[in-house]
């Protein structure tokens, strides 16, 4: 392979060569014949918004002779030169007004082009005879996209190269005063200016992937060959970045861009959200195209606006430029663009390049004042190959997308001939800047606010939010733990902590040792021990634990039904693929009651109770989780589901075995779950969650399923919000859990509420369930807690989000079980939730 690729790269350099030396000759001879011509006229500068004073990418700029025509940049930029004698410049975007300015002949000049806003009336429409021919031309491209769409390849193979790029723009000189960024004055002193507003690019990340995929199976495979990215070492990001180029795809009826299914321009239904204007044709590149304008008929609607130029004949996209205005129910953006074109490959159409550019804004924390930013991101695709030949065991690998060891090693005379385009000096400096800012001590001081944890060479004190906690059994609980890092180990971590309350006056503590055998796919095995008090029926996935201090600070009702246990657990997880993974697993706990929780039994043909003063258990368990195409984000030692559009599978068997460390139950309990985010066309998406489960074996209620309620003012997603701790308990149960999110859909149509950029939440949570009369005399159940064979628990609720950008508020109606005591009909129920 190495040869093949050298032999490869060799050949493009010779042909390079030959093409530079052809050009230069027709230049070197022109010059004789012409000795006006050898004289050059070159124009630099930006292209810039005369009122909001943004840059504008992807302007068209044209000599007015028509010798020679460029696009800005992402900032804005461009440089356009020739050697004829153009007297003026003409400058072209969406959205505004087309300019001519005056150039001076045979000069090196630098010019600034500010560009006045196309005023138009869309409500204004004239009828004609005959058809707009703009309509004419999009149907064609509508009725003929099936032939030459990429899903009808039945393989195809290409090199991507992807750089992606954020920073700061208009930095605010007081905000550089503010005493929390004064150790980083040296970043600023770098900065470049964009028509006098400072501009600081942070970030550089660049990856450089082959890409495979084959219609029989819907298999894919991406194999990062290299991966950079500034300041860090983390090649699991390069995963998330790379291989975007056909991620949007024009020619498919919604482009998913921030989360959010914006409308096509060339979609089936488009004459429903857009109006067409056909402004010129022409040759490109040899293709004789027209150049159509699309613009929304109604602005709130997830819809785009921009040029399109479309191949004769063929009826495919050649190049599109795309632009979302501020009407758009986009947090944190104000704006963004989209440019791609593409190529013909024996018929089909396929993407060649892609730039994307966002502008948007954050609020800095104590300042009250707001940070404009950027992002952009291009791609270039190249190399396709439509009919790659594949062995039997080519898509068999363990992941569909593969680092190569050595990818984040590359150095810089491998980046120089494995980019696509060549970086500006602005983005060469942002390495050099980057290691330079994580070695700041300031910058490892605010890095613990985000990690949580304090690092002291090769051991991490924290987290921090668990270093105090409140409840009325343990009184005030205060809490050090520790953990190492890679400094100490990159296959080892050690963990534990120790706390102590003021009240009850005990020791608790915790820890263990995981030992990671391999990494991507993972090969976990980990012992660990756990002496300490636990709310039962509460959320484990929830970050409102009992031990945290922000829910010591909002709880609602006091946690006083609290158990003290004591756990040994041994596991081995292993993941088969990127998707697939099992963990085997033996537990044993010893659980006792404490505050006013107690266990009593009573004692059979008496008339009377006898006090538990503990529970012990043993199992064996078996997981399985499987979640197609599902994305993460590795960190040091664990790895962070970002899901998947697919739907996620997990299946739990737990065999529980008496005798076994001193274990009082023979049991086993099956739990089968379905979940998925579906995105439901333009009107927002649904998240649902279903869970089945069923308990075989005579158990106590601490060992059944407590149906996990929540007492805080917070609202959980993965819990019942207007149920009590310890209210149900089932030993076979359906749960079903529903939410869709509309997106502004029905806000963004009300003109006074559409700027505020409110978005709309229903909710409905249900769970049916049943529990035997043997299980019910193990153990004398609790006054105020009930099995759900009356009928099953539900609850509804209508929600907010997005006020102020992060914050849901969500109205929960409990919709039956109204006489059970300390319970509520309506409850109201605060989040935090950040979105695009």
């Amino acid at each position: 392979m190495k040869q093949i690729i050298s032999l490869s790269y060799n050949f493009i350099i010779q042909k390079m060569q030959l093409c530079s030396g052809v050009a230069f000759f027709i230049i070197f001879i022109s010059s004789f014949f012409n000795p006006a011509n050898s004289q050059i006229t070159r124009v630099t500068g930006k292209v810039i918004d005369s009122q909001s004073k943004e840059l504008i990418p992807f302007a068209s700029i044209y000599f007015s002779d028509k010798s020679k025509g460029t696009v800005s940049d992402f900032e804005g930029n461009f440089i356009i030169e020739t050697f004829t004698g153009p007297d003026s410049l003409i400058v072209a975007s969406v959205g505004y007004s087309v300019k001519k300015l005056a150039i001076q002949k045979y000069q090196v000049q630098q010019i600034n082009i500010f560009l006045e806003e196309e005023v138009s009336n869309l409500n204004e429409i004239t009828v004609t005879v005959t058809e707009n021919p703009a309509y004419r031309i999009i149907r064609n491209v509508i009725s003929n996209k099936k032939n030459f769409r990429k899903e009808t390849i039945k393989s195809y193979s290409y090199e991507s190269y992807n750089k992606s790029k954020i920073g700061l723009r208009e930095l605010d000189e007081d905000l550089k005063k503010q005493f929390y960024l004064k150790p980083f004055a040296f970043f600023f002193d770098n900065m470049d200016t964009t028509d006098g507003k400072p501009y600081l690019p942070v970030m550089l990340l660049e990856t450089v992937s082959d890409n495979f995929y084959q219609k029989n199976g819907n298999k894919q495979k991406e194999i990062i060959k290299a991966t950079r990215l500034s300041g860090m070492k983390n090649e699991s990001i390069g995963k998330l970045f790379s291989n975007l180029a056909l991620n949007v795809y024009a020619y498919d009826d919604y482009l998913l861009m921030f989360n959010k299914n914006f409308i096509s321009p060339v979609s089936s239904s488009c004459f429903r959200h857009y109006d067409y204007e056909l402004l010129d044709s022409g040759y490109i590149d040899n293709n004789w195209c027209y150049k159509v304008r699309y613009f929304p008929s109604r602005k709130q609607e997830l819809t785009l606006s921009g040029i399109i130029w479309i191949r004769d004949t063929t009826f495919t996209i050649k190049e599109i430029n795309a632009k979302a205005g501020q009407e758009i129910n986009l947090n944190f953006v104000t704006s963004f663009g989209l440019r791609q074109s593409y190529m013909d490959v024996e018929g089909k159409s396929l993407p060649a390049e892609e730039q994307l550019y966002i502008y948007g804004e954050v609020l800095v924390p104590h300042s009250g004042k707001t940070q404009k930013f950027f992002a952009s991101r291009s791609t270039s695709n190249k190399n396709f190959n439509l009919n790659p030949s594949f062995s039997n065991s080519f898509f068999d690998d363990k992941a569909t997308t593969i680092v190569e060891k050595e990818a984040g090693a590359k150095d810089n005379t491998y980046w120089e001939a494995a980019r696509h385009d060549t970086l500006s000096k602005s983005e060469q400096a942002i390495y050099q800047l980057t290691d330079s800012l994580k070695n700041t001590k300031a910058f490892k001081r605010y890095l613990v606010l985000f990690k949580g944890y304090i690092p002291v060479k090769k051991i991490e004190f924290g987290p921090i939010y668990k270093v105090y906690s409140y409840n009325p059994v343990e009184g005030n609980k205060f809490r050090i733990g520790f953990r190492t890092n890679p400094k100490f180990s990159k296959r080892i971590l050690l963990d534990g902590y120790g706390a102590y309350g003021l009240r009850d006056e005990k020791i608790k503590y915790g820890g263990g040792i995981t030992y990671f055998r391999k990494k991507d796919p993972d090969e976990i095995i980990s012992f660990r021990v756990k002496h300490d008090i636990e709310q039962l029926g509460f959320s484990q996935v929830t970050f409102m634990r009992p031990d945290n201090l922000l829910n010591a600070l909002f709880k609602i009702s006091a946690q006083n039904r609290l158990n003290f246990i004591d756990e040994y657990r041994l596991y081995y997880e292993k993941f088969w693929t990127q998707h697939l993974s099992n963990k085997l697993q033996i537990r044993n706990a010893i659980i006792r009651p404490v505050g006013k929780l107690e266990y009593n039994k009573e004692i059979p043909g008496m008339n009377d109770t006898v006090n538990v003063s503990s529970i012990t258990t043993t199992e064996v368990s078996i997981y399985t989780h499987y979640a197609y195409k599902e994305k993460f984000l590795r960190g040091d030692y664990r790895r962070i589901s970002l899901g998947t559009p697919y739907p996620i599978f997990d299946a739990a068997i737990v065999l529980g075995i008496k005798d076994l460390l001193g274990s009082d139950y023979n049991y086993q309990k099956i739990a089968l779950s379905v979940r998925q985010r579906l995105r439901i066309k333009n009107i927002g998406y649904t998240r649902y969650r279903a869970e089945a489960g069923k308990i075989f074996g005579t158990l106590p209620y601490p060992l059944l399923e407590l149906h996990n309620g929540n007492q805080t003012i917070f609202y959980d997603d993965y819990i019942f919000n207007s149920m009590r701790f310890f209210e149900f308990v089932s030993d076979q149960y359906v749960n079903v859990q529903l939410s869709h999110h509309f997106d502004g859909y029905f806000f963004n149509k009300i003109p006074l509420i559409r700027k505020l950029k409110w978005r709309e939440i229903i909710s409905f949570k249900g769970v049916m369930g049943s529990l035997s009369e043997s299980n019910k005399a193990q153990m004398i159940l609790l006054p105020e807690m009930y099995s759900l064979a009356k009928e099953p628990f539900m609850e509804a609720g209508v929600g907010i989000e997005n006020i102020f950008r992060v914050i849901r508020l969500d109205g929960i109606w409990r919709l039956n079980y109204h006489d059970h005591p300390g319970t509520e009909k309506f409850y109201l129920k605060l989040s935090v939730h950040i979105d695009f």
